[in-house]
């Protein structure tokens, strides 16, 4: 499975759920006059939801992935701590079973 099979079975899941959710892409795309423009905050996460209240900021990573919390960069740990600052949630999730569990948490908090 690859991280983009685990990004739209997570947001099918929050959809499912009530969510309100965003795909959130960034990058660099070419203009038309052969220049290149950034879109998006870069670090942020690749989900972006509203679920029960609560601000959501996903981050997806291929199952088995090896490294530093799972191939997390240096500016996407900048934006978990600044969700987290900001009194947001910020999860680091593997596949989609993980993503049920932490909204079977939340949802039993509340």
């Amino acid at each position: 499975m690859i991280e983009s099979d685990v990004k739209k079975q997570c947001m099918i899941l929050l959809s499912n759920r009530g969510a309100l959710v965003q795909n959130n892409s960034t990058g660099t795309l070419p203009t038309l006059y052969g220049d290149y423009i950034k879109v998006g905050l870069e670090g942020s996460a690749d989900i972006i939801a509203c679920w029960r209240g609560r601000f959501l900021a996903i981050e997806t990573k291929r199952p088995n992935r090896r490294g530093k919390k799972g191939g997390q960069q240096r500016n996407q740990e900048l934006y978990e701590a600044a969700v987290k600052r900001a009194g947001g949630i910020y999860w680091l999730i593997k596949n989609v079973k993980e993503l049920e569990e932490k909204l079977d948490e939340l949802e039993r908090s509340l």
